[in-house]
């Protein structure tokens, strides 16, 4: 499991409770711009965004990193609770 952020001070607060449950081995953190990742195409198969869309300074951008790190059939999760501002996302 790998954890992106683009604040240092959430990426002190993540490793904290990681190391708190001992979870070390199975979670990494990086600092990373969610619309410019460095993940090669195609890594990973699911992607989980956990109130982090709303902070994407380009959504669309930021979507298409999640689409282009995502494998064929992966699984993208968004748990967000602002109301989105495009009706194509609202209509989900």
């Amino acid at each position: 499991i790998i954890g992106i952020d683009l604040s240092k001070g959430m990426l002190e607060k993540g490793q904290e409770k990681i190391n708190k449950l001992n979870l070390g081995e199975k979670i990494t953190l990086k600092q990373e711009d969610c619309h410019n990742l460095s993940f090669e195409d195609n890594s990973f198969d699911a992607v989980v965004v956990a109130f982090g869309v709303r902070n994407f300074r380009d959504l669309l951008q930021g979507l298409k990193e999640i689409n282009r790190v995502l494998k064929p059939n992966g699984e993208f999760i968004v748990l967000e609770f602002s109301k989105p501002k495009y009706s194509i996302i609202s209509f989900f």
